[in-house]
């Protein structure tokens, strides 16, 4: 295992990870308006790029993904049991659905509202009004947390590439923003989830220590 590799696994990693995210979390709050504002593109979707990059927020694309993984995994240990074979496929496919389903469960509870341009503050919907629909909640954005949590699985398979993965997440929180379908603490939470969640994943399902007889999770 490559030493950056090593270091993204770490617990001194996660728990930085989350200090930031904390701080960049509570900071974002004082900015939010002012940069949904400045950020804003009208009709910014019909651009082919930021379709791209809203993609990468989307939970096909990571199934996707998962299949080329295990086919190539099933070349790689062809004679050798599924669970091997499927590993890698199921800790992109795990993380991306645990954490869009956070995602959904954390708009239920934070029931914060979508950016609204007549308004300079974050507005709530009351929990007597349509308490299990999330439609028009914001905190956090379900793409991004489905992206970064796509992206944190493979930047843990392949942690080489580990900045390509986060730059193709980040790009599609930018679109939420610039969208103005998000705030800048939406896709911050998201980000927080996505990561978190596929590090959790990893670290107690995935993660197989020396003694199992089976090699690196990343190996290639």
């Amino acid at each position: 295992m490559n030493e950056g590799g090593t270091w993204l696994r770490s617990w001194r990693f996660a728990i930085t990870a989350t200090a930031a995210f904390a701080l960049a979390f509570i900071a974002a709050h004082w900015i939010d308006y002012a940069v949904v504002n400045a950020l804003y593109t009208r009709d910014l979707y019909d651009e082919d790029w930021a379709k791209a990059f809203r993609s990468v927020g989307y939970l096909p694309v990571w199934v996707v993904f998962a299949v080329g993984l295990f086919l190539t995994d099933r070349l790689r240990y062809r004679g050798q049991g599924l669970k091997l074979k499927l590993r890698r496929a199921a800790l992109v496919v795990s993380a991306t659905v645990v954490a869009g389903l956070l995602a959904e469960l954390f708009k239920m509870l934070l029931r914060r509202n979508r950016p609204r341009f007549h308004l300079d503050h974050h507005t709530f919907r009351s929990w007597a009004h349509d308490f299990w629909s999330t439609a028009g909640f914001g905190l956090p954005s379900s793409h991004t947390t489905v992206a970064f949590a796509g992206a944190a699985a493979m930047s843990l398979l392949f942690p080489r590439h580990a900045v390509l993965w986060l730059l193709a997440a980040t790009g599609c929180a930018y679109s939420r923003i610039a969208n103005s379908d998000h705030f800048p603490s939406d896709v911050i939470l998201g980000a927080f989830v996505g990561c978190a969640t596929a590090w959790a994943l990893w670290a107690r399902f995935f993660h197989l220590r020396e003694d199992t007889g089976l090699p690196p999770l990343n190996s290639c």
